[in-house]
């Protein structure tokens, strides 16, 4: 009987509330670092498409606003939705939906363009007359147009 006594008897309510908390940490820990990278990777693409359409910048045209293919972004400045808007396709320019399914936005203004994502919110929150500064989640890219100075 002495034996028996002296066996073990399984897991002791300590080990079994560090098991428990070791798997916590790592069911919160593993899915915040998948979509942090994922988060991460569609800022960097959305900043190569943008990159990619002002490298392909060529003339401006008579429209003040730019709109790609994709879902038109919320405005919060009412000065995108007053001002006459065309399709990017005009300039030969088919980039297809920034990686949040939004349509690309762009500006021509003083011999240069910018061209804006309203990133992964959805919603433009950069200021029409200062088109050039993104606010907020917003990416946005300026080049200066052929011919002006």
């Amino acid at each position: 009987m002495q034996a028996a006594a002296g066996m073990d008897r399984g897991f002791s309510g300590s080990r079994v509330a560090a098991a428990l908390a070791a798997i916590l940490v790592l069911a919160i820990a593993v899915p915040y670092t998948l979509v942090s990278a994922l988060h991460e990777r569609r800022l960097a693409h959305a900043d190569a498409e943008l990159a990619a359409i002002a490298a392909q910048v060529g003339a401006p045209i008579a429209a003040d606003v730019l709109i790609g293919r994709g879902a038109t972004p919320m405005f919060v400045d009412e000065g995108w939705t007053a001002a006459s808007s065309s399709s990017l396709a005009r300039l030969g320019i088919d980039p297809g939906p920034d990686p949040w399914g939004n349509a690309y936005v762009a500006r021509a203004r003083d011999g240069a363009m910018t061209i804006l994502s309203a990133g992964p919110d959805g919603i433009l929150q950069t200021r029409f007359e200062s088109a050039a500064a993104a606010a907020a989640d917003d990416r946005a890219v300026t080049v200066r147009l052929p011919g002006s100075r």
